[in-house]
């Protein structure tokens, strides 16, 4: 198994793993969420349990709107609050 180091920087953040290999996930104003999104996915998909459509338990890794946000839905059902 890989060892990993997360170094936050300015705009993002460095992951190095335990052979040098750097991946960058670096932040812009309006996709901060996204990216670290994305290095949450790069994590599961190289660190975690594998899993798939058939499995009995999934990661999901989404990035939507707080539950009292206006443009809130269900990430499962895709209701709202106020149905």
């Amino acid at each position: 198994m890989k060892n990993f180091k997360i170094k936050p920087v300015k705009n993002g953040i460095i992951l190095t793993d335990n052979e040098g290999e750097e991946v960058v996930f670096q932040n812009t104003e309006d996709s901060e969420h996204e990216q670290f999104a994305d290095f949450l996915r790069y994590l599961s998909n190289e660190y975690g349990p594998s899993d798939g459509r058939y499995s009995d338990a999934r990661i999901y890794i989404s990035v939507a709107p707080g539950d009292k946000h206006k443009d809130y839905k269900c990430p499962f059902c895709g209701r709202k609050d106020d149905e």
